[in-house]
């Protein structure tokens, strides 16, 4: 194994979440992308891929311990999709959602507590 192998193995897909403003950086990119070039079937196409990887890997020069890949990209995408949906499923719950002045889902600690379950 390589040494820049041996680094994602560590750093995982928590990069994004320990490197400052890496995650957010992806998402507008993507945005960007997504208005630009649109989607190919539920992801990016592969020359939006290509461009966010050549920004980061730029952008990110010397934060990041190994250059990104389009399979770290699609790993941080398809997470970042799983937690929006969970969110939306809760959020859409009857009688309870989003608070937009809080930035926060308004429930009382006894539906949490059910919702968790």
């Amino acid at each position: 194994m390589d040494k820049a192998e041996g680094s994602k193995r560590r750093w995982g897909a928590h990069i994004f979440t320990t490197i400052d403003g890496l995650s957010k950086r992806f998402i507008d990119l993507s945005i960007e992308e997504v208005r630009k070039e649109g989607y190919s079937g539920a992801s990016l196409k592969q020359v939006s891929w290509k461009r966010i990887i050549e920004a980061l890997n730029t952008e990110f020069k010397g934060t990041l311990p190994y250059d990104l890949d389009q399979k770290a990209l699609k790993n941080h995408w398809d997470s970042l999709k799983k937690k929006y949906a969970l969110w939306r499923t809760i959020a859409g719950l009857s009688g309870h959602g989003y608070n937009d002045s809080t930035g926060r889902l308004d429930w009382p600690e006894s539906k949490w507590v059910e919702v968790i379950k």
